[in-house]
């Protein structure tokens, strides 16, 4: 009976850490609120990345090795391509925030799309405002066939404010008819530079090194989290108005322009938030009022919440409001649909 309990409890953790990763994580040895190898002040974007820079990020939910290209983008270092170009814009989601460069979605998608040449301008804490600049910026030798603009629900509140995490950004106002660009060159704030700082252990006594062994464990840590779950840590999030869209409306309206220009064609598809997923939202879910911003404007879009909703797994991380890995193969399942059924 004791060898059978012990096979059992076996092959629960090992099903736990293959399924529903849950690694116990300790609050000194997280860096994630440090940006210093990863973000630089940008006269332009407020913030972009730092070419060739790396650091081992440690958050609450894991430990992921971060590494930039040598335009400062987490994507590949490109070589001259005659292939035409697909282009993702976004935010933290896009960026691949808390998984493997592997794992993002955006590397799923260069896998599956080897006619094409896939170029991830995507930066944390981005607006669509700030996308649409980076676009602007980026310069590649082949045609543009498609931009993919993952939006996600703090996007209008970013679109709307000077202000994203302490930290100055450029921002549009619509003036007669027209998008006009404020706030650059934005204050600069030297926080970017610092590099990121991880606290001591503490001092245990036996009993409490016990529990942390104990923790280790993939399961008993996700049954220790449901009984006692521990105090969020605090998230700066985007202070503008979550109900003005003229600003997103000029914003999304300009960006297909310039992607049309370019000779391709721009879609949106829509991250849900974990609240939508689990049902505790009441207010109306933001991809019905941008939807109708994309219809009104021509674009096509793909709200991703259905794809994930069926899953009995995980899709966001333990804390926060991040894909998992899960998450990211089902939005790289349903992308490549949405483009396989849109495609002339």
């Amino acid at each position: 009976m004791l060898a059978s309990i012990l096979v059992a409890l076996a092959l629960a953790e090992l099903g736990c850490r293959v399924l529903a990763p849950s690694p116990y994580i300790e609050l000194f040895e997280i860096n994630s609120t440090a940006h210093g190898n990863l973000t630089r002040y940008d006269e332009e974007l407020g913030w972009s990345g730092v070419p060739k820079g790396s650091v081992r990020l440690v958050t609450r939910n894991a430990r992921v090795s971060l590494r930039h290209n040598a335009h400062g983008d987490r994507d590949i270092d490109h070589e001259p391509d005659d292939r035409p170009a697909i282009v993702l814009l976004g935010d933290s989601h896009t960026w691949g925030y808390e998984v493997e460069f592997h794992e993002m979605f955006a590397n799923l998608l260069r896998d599956r799309l080897p006619d094409h040449s896939i170029h991830n301008l995507a930066h944390r804490g981005w607006g669509t405002d700030q996308s649409l600049l980076a676009l602007r910026r980026w310069r590649h030798e082949t045609e543009l066939a498609l931009c993919l603009l993952f939006f996600s629900d703090n996007d209008v509140p970013d679109n709307n404010s000077a202000l994203r995490n302490n930290k100055a950004k450029p921002w549009f106002e619509v003036e007669e008819g027209r998008l006009v660009l404020h706030g650059v060159p934005p204050p600069r704030v030297d926080d970017w530079s610092r590099p990121p700082v991880i606290g001591r252990a503490p001092q245990r006594g036996p009993i409490d090194k016990a529990k942390v062994l104990l923790l280790r464990s993939h399961l008993v840590h996700r049954l220790w989290v449901r009984g006692h779950p521990p105090p969020e840590l605090s998230s700066l999030e985007a202070i503008g108005d979550t109900h003005d869209l003229s600003r997103t409306e000029g914003i999304l309206a300009e960006l297909s322009e310039e992607v049309r220009i370019r000779g391709g064609e721009l879609r949106v598809c829509f991250i849900p938030s974990r609240g939508q997923r689990q049902g505790t939202e009441t207010a109306e879910p933001y991809q019905n009022r941008v939807g109708g911003l994309c219809v009104k404007l021509g674009i096509a879009h793909l709200d991703l919440g259905p794809a994930l909703e069926p899953s009995w797994l995980p899709v966001f991380q333990h804390y926060g409001n991040h894909l998992n890995p899960r998450g990211h193969r089902i939005v790289a399942d349903a992308v490549q649909g949405f483009l396989d059924r849109s495609s002339p």
